[in-house]
């Protein structure tokens, strides 16, 4: 079954997705991820304390490669193709009524 991956990424990781230069992504493999499945990257600022920025990629997993002699245990090297960006404007706080 095709899963979504909502996923933090550091901005200069993100701008390489992006840009179509890191076609790869390496991730903790805690979610089972599988070909075929997509991921939403969105960019995320560490040492904003944990501020999330404007930016959001979307991709697809084209291969996950979890080989132990080449992969640390537990994580995944997973081939990505570039789906889609968005930039997140958000809302307006609303004004509530006091009554």
């Amino acid at each position: 079954m095709t899963k979504v991956h909502e996923l933090k990424c550091w901005p200069e990781h993100l701008e390489r997705v992006i840009n179509k230069i890191k076609p790869f992504e390496i991730r903790k493999n805690d979610r089972d991820f599988q070909d075929g499945d997509y991921l939403l990257l969105r960019e995320f600022f560490p040492e904003l304390e944990g501020r999330y920025g404007s930016k959001m990629a979307l991709v697809k997993v084209l291969w996950v490669f979890d080989d132990p002699r080449f992969c640390k245990d537990g994580f995944v090297t997973m081939g990505i193709e570039l789906l889609d960006t968005a930039k997140y404007t958000p809302a307006p706080p609303q004004k509530q009524e006091v009554e």
